[in-house]
């Protein structure tokens, strides 16, 4: 499997890399863990693109591992918890180091836990919201198909196949 697979392959066709990467479990030598961003000086970005995890499972491993099984492909959380404390602290992170009327996009998806549906993009809104970051615009992407997962036998809530970039301004 390439490495441009592995990790999503958004840069090519021209696309330019960013000059600072950060991952919570980097997989490339030039990607720093999350936490380093605590040794950026406050108002240094003009704009910040951030796209955390989204699965939730309570298999999930740190580390991610190359496999066909998304949850073994790339990091995820194994609770919701772990969720919202990890976005909450990207949200944070990004506020602080972006420079006044800086650019936030940031994506999210809906997802579920336990057979119930969690709407990740309300929390993401509402906590960007809550910190000072004016909301700008939003897209959506909608996935042209859907992994069935078929451990379950009975469908308990819509399926998910939509993510969102939201545009904030600090």
């Amino acid at each position: 499997m390439k490495l441009d697979k592995l990790i999503g392959g958004f840069y090519k066709n021209g696309i330019p890399q960013p000059q600072f990467k950060f991952d919570k479990y980097p997989l490339l030598e030039d990607v720093k863990p999350l936490n380093e961003i605590e040794n950026i000086t406050e108002s240094f970005f003009e704009s910040i693109v951030a796209d955390p995890p989204f699965m939730l499972d309570y298999r999930a491993k740190e580390v991610p591992k190359p496999n066909v099984l998304m949850i073994d492909r790339f990091s995820s959380f194994t609770n919701p918890q772990k969720l919202y404390e990890a976005y909450k602290y990207l949200i944070e992170q990004s506020y602080r180091v972006l420079k006044k009327n800086g650019i936030l996009v940031f994506k999210c998806m809906p997802t579920t836990w336990g057979g119930r549906p969690l709407d990740v993009p309300f929390f993401v809104k509402n906590y960007c919201y809550s910190i000072g970051f004016e909301f700008i615009d939003e897209f959506i992407l909608v996935a042209k198909s859907k992994i069935v997962n078929g451990r379950h036998h009975t469908q308990k809530h819509s399926l998910k196949n939509h993510s969102y970039s939201f545009v904030f301004k600090k």
